[in-house]
C-alpha cells in the first residue's frame, strides 16, 4: 500500500525482505481519491504526475527494490481497496504508529477486519510529529520543575 514515501519505503524493505527467497511479487497499490464535485477523470492532480512523483519517491528511498505499481483514481477510499483486494491477500503498510492511531493504522485494522493477512511496518521516524506535542511536553517540565521548586523551598522551611 502506497501511504506516504517514508511509510512506504519502510513497507517495501520489508515486502522485498520477506518476498526474497519466495518468487513472490511485489506490488504497490496506490489510490487517489478524487472528490465528489470533479469529474472522476479529472482529479484535482494530474495521475501522470502523480504516478511520476511516487516511482520518483521509491526509486530514491528504496533503489534496490522490485515492484510494480499499481495506480486508480477512486471516490471512496475503502470502497477502491475492497474492489483491488478481492482474495485475501498479504497487506504489508507502513506508517508512523501512535497512541491515537494514525491514518495508515486504522486503514491496516480495517484490512484485517476484512480477513486479510496484514503487517504492519512502523516508519523508521515519525516524520509527522506534531509541533504542539513538544509545546505540551515543554509546558509540563516547566510545571513539573515548578512544582519541585516549590516543594524542596517548603521542607527547607521546616
Amino acid at each position: 500500500m502506497y501511504t506516504t514515501p517514508e511509510g512506504t519505503e519502510s513497507a517495501l524493505s520489508a515486502a522485498n525482505l520477506l518476498s526474497k527467497d519466495l518468487k513472490i511479487k511485489v506490488c504497490v497499490l496506490a489510490l487517489q481519491v478524487v472528490p465528489y464535485a470533479l469529474d472522476i477523470d479529472e482529479p484535482p492532480v494530474s495521475p501522470g504526475f502523480m504516478v511520476h512523483q511516487i516511482l520518483t519517491d521509491l526509486k530514491r528511498t528504496s533503489p534496490h527494490s522490485e515492484f510494480t505499481l499499481q495506480y486508480a483514481l477512486c471516490r471512496d477510499y475503502d470502497l477502491a481497496l475492497a474492489q483491488f483486494l478481492k482474495e485475501p491477500s498479504i497487506v504489508v503498510i507502513g506508517g508512523r504508529r501512535g497512541v491515537i492511531p494514525s491514518h495508515e493504522q486504522r486503514i491496516a485494522r480495517k484490512l484485517e477486519q476484512a480477513g486479510h493477512q496484514v503487517l504492519f511496518v512502523p516508519t523508521k521516524e515519525c516524520s509527522h510529529k506534531a509541533p504542539w506535542m513538544d509545546r505540551c511536553r515543554d509546558y509540563a517540565n516547566r510545571w513539573l520543575t515548578a512544582i519541585k521548586q516549590r516543594t524542596e523551598h517548603s521542607l527547607e522551611g521546616k
